[in-house]
């Protein structure tokens, strides 16, 4: 059966978003655009015409309540479906863009889970049919040698060093902070959640590009590689930290179960040294 496959426009200035919403739709059957401020957004508008848009707040050259002021008030596309994510937390702007009849609010940094739900909401996400399947095997008599996969670096994301200069509002930055990528994740899995979509993007991208800035609210950060030979591709990184994440997991479940092992076997010890002591006693009697 025919169906329509929606058109969806992404306007932020952030790789790091781009980057994020770019791997959560890519199982579906949606046709995404990109801009990188609202002056891009305006043309791609007018040529494509998006079933959803998705917005930043604060960009370059045009902002998105800019964009929304255009868009909806000045040329009259008032029941254009809009999803705003921003960092921006001011009730005065929130309240601002929510009068101008936005479909949804998105606060950053969100995780992959919240983006579909958010989506969905909006235009229907159909999962693509057309995705690659496995050739079938030879028959014995014609199996070719297997060609050896090139090795990835090696590399252990527990030990890569990395600098970190933080900035707040007001503030000068700080100076340049060296630890462990380990640490790093550490820190961001409190701030953003374990299983958090954005704290994967933003890992494959320092692993990628070198370097990467976090922004939240006032606040930023810059983390980039100490060395920056070692940087890697796309791939890589996501195969190195889907590793590191499953080796966590099972440390923390081998942790865990220790930990319960040493709380039972107490009772137990205080039992059989209690036996120990009656049976002591009876044969003094």
């Amino acid at each position: 059966m025919f169906h329509k496959v929606p058109h969806l426009l992404c306007i932020d200035d952030s790789k790091l978003v781009q980057s994020l919403v770019s791997r959560e739709l890519s199982p579906y059957e949606v046709n995404l655009h990109w801009a990188g401020n609202g002056e891009e957004g305006l043309e791609k508008c007018l040529h494509v015409m998006p079933d959803l848009i998705l917005l930043d707040l604060k960009m370059p050259t045009m902002d998105g309540v800019e964009f929304l002021q255009k868009w909806k008030t000045d040329l009259g596309f008032t029941k254009t479906r809009f999803i705003v994510m921003t960092a921006e937390r001011s009730r005065e702007i929130v309240d601002s863009v929510l009068r101008m009849g936005i479909s949804d609010y998105l606060a950053k940094p969100f995780s992959g889970k919240d983006f579909l739900s958010r989506v969905s909401r909006h235009i229907v996400l159909q999962k693509r049919d057309n995705l690659p399947t496995p050739e079938p095997e030879a028959a014995s008599g014609d199996a070719k040698p297997a060609l050896a996969e090139p090795e990835a670096p090696v590399m252990s994301l527990r030990t890569l060093r990395v600098f970190t200069m933080s900035s707040e509002e007001g503030y000068p930055q700080s100076d340049l902070q060296e630890s462990t990528l380990h640490e790093i994740i550490c820190k961001y899995q409190i701030l953003l959640g374990s299983r958090s979509a954005y704290l994967k993007c933003l890992l494959v991208e320092l692993l990628q590009e070198g370097k990467v800035c976090v922004q939240s609210n006032n606040l930023s950060e810059r983390i980039e590689l100490k060395y920056p030979h070692k940087r890697i591709d796309s791939r890589t990184a996501t195969a190195l930290l889907s590793q590191y994440f499953e080796e966590e997991r099972l440390k923390n479940q081998t942790d865990s179960n220790a930990t319960q092992r040493i709380i039972l076997a107490r009772p137990m010890a205080r039992n059989l040294s209690s036996a120990s002591q009656v049976e002591q006693t009876d044969q003094k009697f």
